[in-house]
């Protein structure tokens, strides 16, 4: 390869060349050419026998590029014109190199020079500094000024005893890694769930927690990097739930996707500074209005039994299976028996595993049977909640109760110890006495707080 020293100018980029070698051609390769022409030397191919097909096309590609190369005479002799690479020196290492590409086309790239401390052998016994050439791009792409601004970059980094090769072998190491390590959504979703099932109530809330993401948001971006996941993904997730008027599941997706999101930032799979973009106030809350909930879907009640019918229910219901083990506020609680309950579970079988060893819909099927269009398990809260307000005096606080609600803030909450139990069984009694339609007793008092 040739090289010359000087400063370059765009000019001398854009017109630079490779270098011309004239190269005489030999007798024998004159008289193969002439013998065979170059469209007949590769239809050859298609006579040649089958075991002879690699040696014919190493045959064909000689006599092509013989053909090729034969472009011209010099002193009545025919001579072949190759190209070579040309390097065009910048100064500061900079170099420009021009080569001959496919089909006439003339390659450019920048090349950086530079020399290490290491002592190497050259090919003629010399000792030497060890030369390393780092490409920094087409001639296509960086100017003159960007690739001489690049060489800036690198002898900076010489100053410092840095290879700039080394270096950028091992950032692109470290991309790699980083890439190799980062968690997709689901990875990290899974990740949550391992972490965090054994301390929910229920194997059933666990089984809702996977199958929600899995519905709703693995298929908008469960497969992408959870660093990448941004607003617009968990919108485009979130807008079916809402435009559909599924506003409950709606809020559930959009938080359990705000959980697995702090998860990865806090297992460094996200930018620690990065808010969350699943947050609802002053973010999400802003796109899913909930003022146009009514407009969206009308709210749509459950079925539930006017209070002055629930002692005939009773009456075909005969019993009521209430399971304890399990709230929906995931605390606890202590429900009183009536005196009727207590003689119910005294006739049981106290060895038995459960208290009444029946499916976990049998109640339901009970209601849809007797009532199949007005009646729900369920709906009995509200049916009791209006009775108890309706028809008896005991103060609002109590039912809230009694029904497991959270009465008060938080602070209200702390101050309150007891769970106003004697109370409840006093109120549960009357219910108990109206569901088998019977009169309150005289010598039960409804009680006030003072």
């Amino acid at each position: 390869m040739s090289r010359q020293i000087h400063r370059l100018t765009e000019s001398i980029v854009r017109n630079a060349k490779p270098q011309e070698v004239i190269v005489p051609v030999a007798d024998a390769a004159v008289d193969v050419v002439t013998k065979f022409e170059k469209d007949k030397a590769r239809s050859s191919l298609l006579r040649g026998e089958r075991d002879r097909r690699s040696a014919v096309m190493r045959n064909i590609r000689k006599l092509a590029a013989a053909a090729d190369e034969l472009e011209a005479t010099r002193d009545g002799k025919p001579v072949t014109i190759r190209q070579r690479t040309r390097m065009l020196a910048d100064g500061g290492g900079l170099w420009l190199q021009v080569s001959a590409g496919d089909g006439g086309t003339i390659r450019k790239s920048w090349i950086f020079r530079y020399s290490l401390p290491e002592k190497v052998i050259s090919k003629g016994g010399r000792q030497r500094q060890r030369q390393r050439w780092m490409g920094l791009g087409s001639a296509n792409t960086l100017s003159l000024a960007e690739a001489r601004e690049k060489a800036t970059q690198l002898r900076k980094m010489r100053l410092e005893q840095i290879d700039p090769i080394q270096a950028r072998q091992g950032a692109k190491m470290e991309e790699a890694v980083a890439k190799a390590k980062m968690m997709t959504f689901d990875q990290c979703a899974l990740a949550y769930m391992a972490d965090h099932s054994s301390s929910w109530r229920s194997a059933k809330h666990a089984r809702q927690w996977r199958q929600s993401l899995e519905d709703h948001v693995s298929p908008v971006f469960g497969f992408l990097p959870v660093a990448s996941i941004d607003a617009n993904l968990i919108i485009q997730a979130l807008r079916p739930l809402w435009n559909s008027g599924k506003i409950v599941t709606h809020q559930r997706v959009r938080q359990r996707i705000e959980a697995v999101l702090d998860y990865a930032r806090v297992h460094k799979q996200r930018p620690e500074n990065e808010a969350n973009p699943a947050r609802w106030a002053g973010h999400l809350a802003v796109v899913f209005d909930k003022r146009n909930i009514a407009h969206i879907a009308p709210v749509k009640h459950v079925p539930a039994l006017p209070w002055r019918e629930v002692p005939n229910f009773m009456a075909e219901l005969r019993a009521i299976d209430v399971p304890k083990e399990h709230t929906k506020g995931n605390r606890e609680l202590r429900v009183p028996l009536a005196d009727d309950t207590l003689a119910v579970l005294a006739s049981l079988d106290r060895d038995s595993a459960r208290v009444f060893p029946i499916s976990e819909n049998a109640i339901y099927r009970v209601c849809k049977r007797l009532r199949p269009d007005d009646v729900s398990v369920h709906g009995f809260r509200s049916a009791f909640s209006d009775w108890a307000h309706e028809q008896t005096e005991f103060p609002r606080e109590l039912i809230e109760e009694t029904l497991a609600h959270q009465v008060g803030n938080q602070v209200s909450r702390a101050y309150k110890r007891g769970d106003m139990l004697p109370k409840r069984r006093l109120l549960l009694e009357q219910w108990v006495a109206f569901c088998a339609g019977q009169v309150a007793k005289d010598n039960v008092v409804p009680m006030r707080a003072n």
